[in-house]
């Protein structure tokens, strides 16, 4: 409640600070009449009572949505002590975990050849991730999660590969680029040879 400022009357007000019109004020002196019928099961142990708690507005819990209302799949029907049914799916961990090796497959596929190691175990873990997913009924998430991993893992593996073909058939190659890393040529200003 709270005063109008154009009338000065102490007015009800609904959530949002709107009055509420005359009909949905409470009454000034309520009498036996304003207040509605009580349930059957107020009065304990009256016959035809129904069970303390009992609600006639909510249907039994497990008999779960009326016919005809649609049921997202893999979704349970909600009962007393069950989790929410409507929250949204999550991602699956296998998935998850499949995307980071994949990732330092492809990375380490480029550094050298850790990625003969990650690879396939990014490509493992995407493939069970999406057959979990594909099991779930909707219920989990992350396929595309799992598509990436198994992407990355096979770019890691081949890009490894190539790199250790490269490095049997020219075994001196690491030797050379660090030898490479390592020689500096300067000139000498003004007469262009190079010592």
């Amino acid at each position: 409640m709270s005063d109008d400022p154009r009338t000065g009357a102490n007015v009800p007000r609904d959530p949002w600070g709107n009055p509420l019109p005359p009909e949905d004020q409470p009454p000034v002196n309520p009498g036996p009449g304003d207040y509605p019928p009580p349930f059957p099961g107020d009065q304990p142990g009256a016959p035809g009572a129904a069970p303390p708690g009992y609600n006639p507005a909510w249907p039994p819990s497990a008999q779960g949505p009326p016919a005809g209302y649609p049921v997202h799949p893999g979704m349970p029907t909600q009962g007393w002590g069950q989790p929410n049914p409507w929250a949204a799916p999550k991602n699956d961990g296998m998935a998850v975990g499949g995307l980071v090796t994949g990732i330092f497959a492809a990375l380490c596929g480029v550094a050298g050849i850790f990625g003969i190691v990650l690879g396939p175990t990014a490509i493992t873990l995407g493939v069970l991730a999406r057959k979990r997913i594909a099991r779930a009924n909707g219920a989990v998430k992350g396929e595309g999660l799992a598509t990436t991993a198994i992407v990355l893992g096979i770019i890691g593996t081949l890009i490894s590969l190539v790199y250790v073909i490269v490095l049997i058939r020219n075994p001196d190659l690491l030797t050379d680029i660090v030898n490479q890393l390592n020689t500096t040529t300067t000139t000498t200003p003004g007469t262009g040879n190079s010592t």
